[in-house]
C-alpha cells in the first residue's frame, strides 16, 4: 500500500480536476465492454481501457436520489433518511406502512462540493439533481453552478423544450436540441473558462432514464442489429446509449484539446441498475428498483491518462461512497466519507481490499416489484430479507453469481444469523423500518 504522504504528491501536485460521470439507470452490461449484444460504446469502451475497470461496482442504492444522496455525502442512504426515490411509491394496497423519507437532502449535511471548494476548487453540477427544489439545489449545496439540475428525476423529453423538468437552462436553448448534446456543450463552455484553480465538474446525466427517446438517424443505426441470441433488443434505448457515449467522448477529447486531460481524474458509474423492460440484465437477476444484483450492479471505470496504468482491472466490490471518499482523497482532503473507502492507491498499482459489509435498505415499495426489504453483502454471500413475511434469503455468489439458488430454506439458522448482522448494521445508522399495517374495523 503506497503512503498517504505518497498518493499526495502523485495526485495532488498540482491539484486533479475530477469529473465524475453518473449516468441514470444505465445497467451492468449496457455497455460494450460487458458484453453487450446491441449497445455500442466505443468511447466508454475505450476510456475504461485506458484506465481501471471495476468488474464488481456496486450503487448505494437499487434507485435513483438515495445513490445521489450518498455519492454527495459519502454516507448509506439510511444516515441522510433518504431511502427511496423522491417523493417515492406510497402504495395504497400494500401489506405494510412504509417509513417516510426526506424529499430533499439536509443542508446540515456537507456535501463533496463543500468539501471541494474548501480545497479550492471550481465546483459545478450540469444534468440531474433529483435531491431537493428552491432551496436545495446544486447551487444551495456548495456548487458554484447549477444547469439542469431540479428536484425531479426525469425530463419531460430529451429533445427541446425540455420542458419545465429540466431547470434551469440557458435562454439560447433551440427547439429541436438534443439534452444530452446541450448538456455536454455546457460543460465544456465551463471547462474552456480560464482558470488557475482546479475544477470539480459533477455530471448527473439524464439518460438513459425514461422517457426513452433518440435521434432518428441513431435508432436507424441500431434497428437491424439482430442476432440468435440476442438479450437486448430496444433500438431506441441502443442510441439513446449511443448518443451518451458520443457525448463522453466530446467531453475526454475536449480535455484532451485543452491540454488538461493528463491532470483530470476521469470517474463513470451509474445510480442503479437498469430498468426492467426497457434494457435486459441477464444473466444479473432483476433490474432497478429490487436489491438483487441487476437492481444495484452497474459499470463503472476511472481514467487518468498521465497517472493511472491502464489495462487494469479491480475485481474487489465498490460501491458509490467509495467514488466519493476516492474523490476526496485525490483532492488532499482530511474530509472522510463515513461509509465509503478510497481506492485511490489501486488506481496507480497498489492494493484495495475491502473489508467491510454493503448494506441496502429499501423499505418501501417500487413499481417494478420490489417489496420492503434490506440487503448485505458481506464477502460472496449476498443477504436480502423481506419484511412482509420475515423471510431472508441468501446466495453465495462466488459458486452463484445470479443468484438462482437460495440457500436460506436449507440453512434457516445461517439466514437468520446473516439477518441479525444485517439488522445490527442497520441499527447502527438509525434505519426506520416498515409496519404491518393494522386491519381496518
Amino acid at each position: 500500500m503506497l503512503a498517504t504522504l505518497g498518493l499526495v504528491t502523485y495526485f495532488v501536485a498540482p491539484k486533479p480536476n475530477i469529473v465524475l460521470v453518473l449516468v441514470d439507470d444505465m445497467g451492468w452490461r449496457d455497455v460494450g465492454y460487458a458484453g453487450s449484444d446491441l449497445y455500442k460504446t466505443p468511447n466508454i469502451d475505450r476510456l475504461s481501457a485506458q484506465g481501471v475497470r471495476f468488474t464488481r461496482a456496486y450503487s448505494a442504492h437499487p434507485v435513483c436520489s438515495p445513490t445521489r444522496a450518498a455519492i454527495m455525502t459519502g454516507k448509506n442512504p439510511v444516515r441522510v433518511g433518504i431511502t427511496d426515490w423522491i417523493p417515492g411509491d406510497r402504495p395504497s394496497d400494500g401489506l405494510m406502512d412504509t417509513p417516510e423519507i426526506n424529499n430533499q437532502l439536509a443542508l446540515s449535511e456537507i456535501t463533496l462540493a463543500e468539501n471541494l471548494k474548501q480545497q479550492g476548487y471550481r465546483t459545478w453540477s450540469i444534468g440531474k439533481w433529483h435531491l431537493g427544489g428552491d432551496g436545495f439545489r446544486p447551487t444551495d449545496q456548495g456548487f458554484d453552478v447549477n444547469i439542469g439540475g431540479s428536484h425531479v428525476g426525469q425530463p419531460g423529453s430529451y429533445i427541446a423544450p425540455f420542458g419545465k423538468n429540466v431547470n434551469p437552462m440557458p435562454d439560447d436553448v433551440k427547439d429541436g436540441e438534443f439534452l444530452t448534446d446541450r448538456l455536454t456543450l455546457e460543460a465544456i463552455k465551463l471547462i474552456n473558462e480560464p482558470s488557475d484553480k482546479p475544477f470539480f465538474l459533477y455530471f448527473p446525466e439524464y439518460a438513459v432514464h425514461t422517457p426513452i427517446q433518440a435521434k432518428p438517424e441513431d435508432i436507424e443505426q441500431f434497428a437491424n442489429l439482430k442476432t440468435e441470441t440476442q438479450k437486448q433488443k430496444n433500438a431506441k434505448y441502443a442510441a439513446l446509449i449511443w448518443n451518451l457515449d458520443q457525448n463522453i467522448g466530446r467531453l475526454a477529447k475536449n480535455l484532451d484539446d485543452t491540454g488538461k486531460l493528463a491532470n483530470t481524474i476521469f470517474l463513470f458509474t451509474s445510480d442503479n441498475g437498469g430498468l426492467s423492460g426497457v434494457t435486459n440484465n441477464e444473466p444479473l437477476r432483476a433490474g432497478k428498483g429490487l436489491e438483487y444484483e441487476g437492481g444495484i450492479r452497474v459499470p463503472a471505470f476511472a481514467y487518468c491518462p498521465a497517472k493511472i496504468k491502464p489495462g487494469q482491472v479491480i475485481n474487489e466490490p465498490v460501491i458509490s461512497m467509495d467514488f466519493t471518499a476516492t474523490i476526496l482523497d485525490a483532492a488532499g482532503s482530511k474530509s472522510k466519507a463515513m461509509d465509503g473507502s478510497s481506492f485511490l492507491s489501486a488506481l496507480i498499482g497498489g492494493k484495495f481490499k475491502q473489508r467491510r459489509p454493503f448494506v441496502w435498505h429499501y423499505p418501501q415499495y417500487h413499481s417494478a416489484g420490489n417489496h420492503p426489504s434490506s440487503a448485505m453483502l458481506d464477502g460472496n454471500i449476498k443477504t436480502i430479507h423481506y419484511y412482509e413475511d420475515d423471510r431472508t434469503e441468501f446466495y453465495d455468489l462466488a459458486l452463484d453469481p445470479y443468484e438462482k439458488r437460495d440457500l436460506g430454506p436449507l440453512n434457516p439458522g445461517k439466514a437468520n444469523n446473516h439477518w441479525r448482522k444485517l439488522k445490527a448494521i442497520l441499527d447502527s445508522m438509525g434505519a426506520k423500518y416498515p409496519t404491518l399495517r393494522k386491519p381496518k374495523p
